[in-house]
């Protein structure tokens, strides 16, 4: 496991399912598997299929449920009320260590509400992982793998989280590739970075860099490569929060490139998926989760992120928010009731206003290094300096407060 969200941001996908007409509810079609014996009968005919497809045993027991493995009745179970999956990205690149996660995304299914929700955890924020102390939360994957970090967004954020993938640079392209890629805007500022990064990624899993660039900015189709570079790119706007939004826009693109009526398609896609990425689903109840999509394919996407905006300050360049017990509330209110904070979208063309900021700060003696428009860990801890030394609300982040402080006017 990498870098990336790669494979899980697809496996993601390939759980969330954001296409397709016709679908009539997970709800009712876990009803029916349990009323209606012809619906049973196609059931099993499915789970044969996945099955196969997995490599597993093609053998029928006469019923849709019983011979289920662990994980298969645990995601069935919790399906009937919400299910969470913890897709994870590092950036090992060997087997000494596990690697940083830069990318943590929660996808979580709520039935009752008809909504599945792609959460962001930044890699920077604040989490006491047990055992070790306070430290940033892709710390705990560090240090003990997926199981230390499920436990420490658990622990932290009070949040239940069922299963978890994660994948590296080769999986994220191949099964970015399998999807056909994604269609996306790219802006001008973001192309020399997306093509250098590209570059790295390359010569990562043996491709030639010259094969995978962009010509300039605009509604570009990106192969795996670029899907995996686009979603590496930090230096252009608003940071990791910027960063964390570009991911979650790959998830729907990615969605667009999938036709949830074509069974055989799906579970191509699922044995590439599990060929690809580490989990604790095994082959069966991942495929069999793969064929409940077309179910849930009409339910609304929402797409947020933790911290959530105003409710953070920055110290130690860690993101720390003002009460953890009110951010566990915000959390619960959006998976439970689809209360969605207001978030102020990361994805800004405007990085003069960044640096007249630092320009601003730099002269007021609070150092933010360069003035190059990026919203990197100094510039943050400048702006957190200065709101205390100002008495304003701490968010280490640029606000309205924080502009008219400086004497910065923007337009409406």
């Amino acid at each position: 496991m990498r870098k990336w969200c790669g494979a899980l941001l697809l496996a993601a996908l390939v759980l969330t399912g954001s296409l397709s007409a016709g679908a009539t509810g997970l709800s009712a079609f876990l009803d029916q598997e349990e009323t209606e014996s012809a619906d049973v009968t196609e059931v099993q005919g499915a789970d044969t299929q996945a099955e196969a497809a997995a490599g597993g045993s093609t053998e029928s027991d006469g019923s849709a449920v019983e011979g289920e493995t662990e994980a298969e009745a645990a995601v069935l179970g919790s399906f009937t009320s919400m299910y969470s999956i913890l897709l994870v990205g590092s950036d090992r690149r060997d087997g000494s260590w596990n690697g940083n996660s830069d990318t943590m995304i929660v996808v979580t299914v709520n039935p009752e509400l008809k909504k599945i929700f792609l959460v962001s955890y930044m890699r920077d924020l604040y989490a006491d992982v047990p055992g070790q102390g306070v430290h940033k939360l892709n710390y705990a994957y560090a240090y003990g793998g997926a199981s230390l970090l499920t436990q420490t967004l658990e622990e932290n954020y009070g949040i239940g989280i069922d299963n978890y993938m994660a994948a590296d640079f080769a999986g994220m392209t191949a099964i970015a590739d399998a999807f056909g890629g994604i269609d996306i805007e790219i802006r001008d500022e973001e192309v020399s970075s997306l093509n250098g990064i590209a570059a790295g990624v390359s010569r990562v899993i043996g491709a030639d860099p010259s094969a995978h660039t962009v010509s300039g900015g605009g509604y570009r189709h990106l192969d795996g490569v670029l899907t995996v570079a686009f979603a590496r790119i930090r230096n252009v706007g608003y940071y990791d929060f910027e960063r964390t939004e570009r991911q979650r826009r790959i998830l729907t693109a990615l969605g667009q490139q999938v036709d949830l009526r074509d069974t055989a398609a799906l579970l191509s896609l699922a044995k590439t998926v599990l060929e690809n990425t580490d989990s604790d689903l095994d082959a069966a109840a991942f495929t069999r989760l793969v064929l409940l999509i077309p179910n849930i394919s009409e339910y609304e996407l929402v797409s947020s992120r933790v911290p959530f905006d105003g409710t953070f300050y920055i110290r130690n360049e860690i993101l720390t928010p003002g009460s953890l017990e009110n951010e566990r509330q915000m959390i619960r209110d959006l998976l439970c009731e689809g209360e969605v904070p207001d978030q102020v979208s990361a994805v800004t063309e405007d990085t003069a206003l960044i640096k007249q900021v630092q320009q601003d700060l730099n002269d007021a003696g609070f150092d933010c290094g360069l003035v190059d428009g990026v919203m990197g860990s100094k510039t943050s801890t400048a702006i957190t300096l200065y709101q205390e030394s100002r008495g304003l609300e701490i968010t280490g982040a640029i606000d309205d407060l924080l502009l008219a402080s400086l004497g910065i006017e923007t337009e409406e």
